[in-house]
């Protein structure tokens, strides 16, 4: 009776152990369900986050600079407007017979060659009343076309009368030296130039065109510009360049029809 007893005791002892080891195995398993839910619900948070950022970033509209415009004089005549508009510095009447548009980098070797060749052409063509020009900052080269390119429309914007002077300045500026400057770089330089009031210097030292400049980039894409300079002519992508004086000549001819 006394052996039939201790079976019995023993058999409940280890049932109780059993159902003991079952409890515990199903607390653990909770418990990690509990933080595996927890990890997984971090990680959507995190995701989610993420993709709000990512999206934000692609769909992010770079905002054009501020339109601006005021007047210069070139070779004698007076009240020429300049205007910051959407994507361009636009310099002369929109009025005149003949549409130039430029694209250029300021950071571009080869731009700065043509804007010493034909950038004295395209001021008398303007002064003159036969064409407009609209300048289209845009950044192919080095993070010099984006921050000189900032620098000469916050000149255009502010200071007109000294843009045309400042636009040839900051491409005889660029070399490799130069190509690491920063916006306090470029106020110095303007500073130099003779362009020392407080809103210009403020403008360029904050970078406030940056944005339109690439925002520039991206609009000249969509026109089927791959490289700069390239020139426009009423519209119509010209294959090549145009000397100074086969510019005289489109205009001429154009002017005529």
């Amino acid at each position: 009776m006394a052996k039939k007893d201790s079976e019995r005791i023993l058999e409940i002892r280890e049932k109780a152990n059993a159902q003991r080891r079952e409890q515990q195995r199903r607390e653990k398993r909770n418990t990690l369900f509990v933080q595996l839910g927890i990890a997984v619900a971090v990680l959507a948070i995190v995701g989610a986050v993420v993709a709000f950022v990512v999206m934000q970033n692609n769909s992010r509209v770079l905002e054009p600079g501020a339109s601006a415009q005021g007047t210069v004089s070139l070779s004698g005549t007076d009240n020429i407007p300049l205007v910051v508009g959407d994507n361009a510095v636009t310099l002369g009447e929109k009025a005149a017979p003949v549409t130039i548009d430029l694209y250029e980098d300021y950071s571009c070797p080869h731009c700065a060659d043509y804007a010493a060749e034909v950038g004295p052409t395209l001021l008398s063509l303007v002064a003159a009343g036969d064409a407009v020009v609209n300048y289209h900052p845009i950044r192919i080269v080095t993070n010099y076309g984006v921050a000189g390119g900032s620098a000469a429309t916050c000149v255009a914007a502010k200071n007109p009368q000294n843009w045309p002077d400042f636009h040839a300045a900051l491409f005889a500026n660029h070399s490799q030296q130069t190509d690491g400057w920063g916006a306090s770089d470029f106020a110095d330089f303007a500073k130099k130039q003779g362009i020392t009031d407080k809103d210009t210097i403020s403008c360029i030292k904050q970078g406030a065109y940056a944005d339109w400049i690439f925002s520039n980039t991206l609009a000249s894409k969509e026109a089927g510009v791959t490289g700069t300079p390239t020139l426009f002519i009423n519209g119509t992508m010209q294959e090549q360049l145009l000397s100074s004086s086969g510019l005289m000549d489109a205009v001429k001819a154009l002017k005529g029809n």
